[in-house]
């Protein structure tokens, strides 16, 4: 089991679920969100008195979605995209594909760096849309790897493809050989791009997203650029 410790953020405390704790952090000013592998690593990384063990929550009431509005424009500067520096935790990246008869597009998108984003036509008519999402993700990492060298934030890729982020989490944990999936060559290449880079994988459903309402926004962007990608003229 893993805890995500919130030490800056809407609300601080140690969870076990990490999409409750990005919920906390995402868009507020400053944050500071680890993961760590034992409670007591998460509880030395707390301030004194802010170390309670948060449980998933259900969907926020209205009431409850003002204050964190709120508390937002109260604290947070004018514009939420920051350079990437120290001050900066997290990184987040929305990762899609979308298929147009012979034709797909992949897209990833940083809601905090518009900048960094990448959408593009494969030309690749055989290619399933499993398998572009994987490719969307390379170039998500390659992304990061030129504006991030130093790996000095936490990355989040966030995707619909539940296969995806169950091969790339046992990557983490085991490797990729360790891994049986049609998709080995591409994750191999990941594992390469990201050189040991640590990589958080959320699968986007009905239950995360009652935590991350702020996802849908994001995931929507990611699938039109793909769409628009896919629609493009050769």
């Amino acid at each position: 089991m893993s805890f995500y410790a919130v030490a800056v953020g809407r609300r601080v405390g140690i969870y076990k679920d990490w999409a409750e704790a990005i919920g906390h952090v995402f868009g507020y000013s400053a944050n500071s969100l680890k993961k760590f592998s034992t409670y007591q690593e998460a509880e030395a990384f707390m301030p004194d008195g802010d170390e309670d063990v948060a449980e998933p929550t259900k969907k926020r009431g209205r009431d409850e979605k003002k204050d964190a509005a709120d508390e937002l424009s109260a604290d947070s500067p004018p514009c939420q995209r920051r350079k990437v520096d120290q001050q900066q935790d997290g990184i987040y990246v929305f990762v899609a594909s979308y298929r147009e008869d012979s034709s797909i597009g992949i897209a990833c998108v940083f809601p905090d760096h518009p900048d960094w984003d990448v959408a593009r036509k494969l030309d690749a008519p055989d290619l399933t849309s499993s398998h572009a999402r994987f490719v969307a993700v390379l170039e998500a990492i390659k992304r990061l790897e030129l504006e991030d060298p130093g790996h000095d934030n936490d990355v989040t890729v966030l995707t619909v493809d539940r296969e995806l982020v169950d091969a790339m989490e046992a990557c983490e944990t085991s490797g990729w050989n360790a891994v049986v999936s049609e998709e080995e060559d591409v994750i191999n290449r990941i594992l390469e791009a990201k050189q040991g880079r640590p990589v958080n994988w959320v699968c986007l459903s009905d239950s995360t997203m009652d935590s991350m309402n702020w996802a849908p926004k994001w995931s929507d962007l990611a699938y039109r650029k793909a769409f628009e990608a896919a629609k493009e003229a050769n």
